[in-house]
């Protein structure tokens, strides 16, 4: 049952995300050049959003608080990511806002949760993910919006084939 729950919440989760998304590029894009390169990053951040909702529910306890205070962030932080392809720097800046609560809502699991070296795992990567918004974010700020989108769609890109195919990190079994 269990099982079942998880699938819904992983499914559910990333359809309800791209489909603000699709929305978002029907009824808010105005300029293409713009918004290409963060449409392509949050069409990776929903597969990589799928594969961390369907591992991390498994693990993580369905009514402690503070997890779903910070799965409530989440949602509204997807939310107003997706709804943001037409600026680059609000679009930056709600996806920064996004790793550091997941990587506070990782972080917090740490004391509740038996799987230390997954989440140690998953905090890093997600700290990694703040290192690279942050800097995107600046840049963008900077006056380099154009090179701070394509830069950070490129490197989580990357980041993704690497976390998906050569040291998987939605695994519980390598954690």
């Amino acid at each position: 049952m269990q099982d079942r729950i998880n699938t819904i919440r992983s499914v559910g989760g990333t359809l309800l995300f791209t489909g603000i998304g699709v929305f978002s590029c029907v009824y808010l894009v105005r300029d293409w050049q713009v918004s290409l390169p963060l449409v392509l990053y949050y069409a990776i951040l929903l597969w990589n959003t799928y594969f961390s909702i369907r591992l991390f529910s498994q693990i993580t306890p369905p009514r402690d608080v503070a997890q779903i205070v910070s799965d409530i962030l989440l949602l509204l932080l997807y939310m107003l990511t997706a709804v943001s392809f037409w600026s680059v720097s609000r679009f930056l800046f709600f996806s920064l806002l996004l790793f550091i609560v997941a990587t506070l809502k990782y972080a917090s699991l740490l004391s509740i949760v038996q799987h230390p070296k997954l989440l140690k795992r998953k905090i890093r990567v997600d700290l990694l993910g703040v290192l690279a918004h942050a800097l995107a974010f600046g840049g963008a700020v900077a006056g380099f919006p154009s090179l701070s989108a394509w830069s950070l769609a490129v490197v989580f890109l990357i980041a993704n084939v690497i976390l998906f195919s050569v040291y998987p990190l939605y695994q519980l079994d390598r954690a």
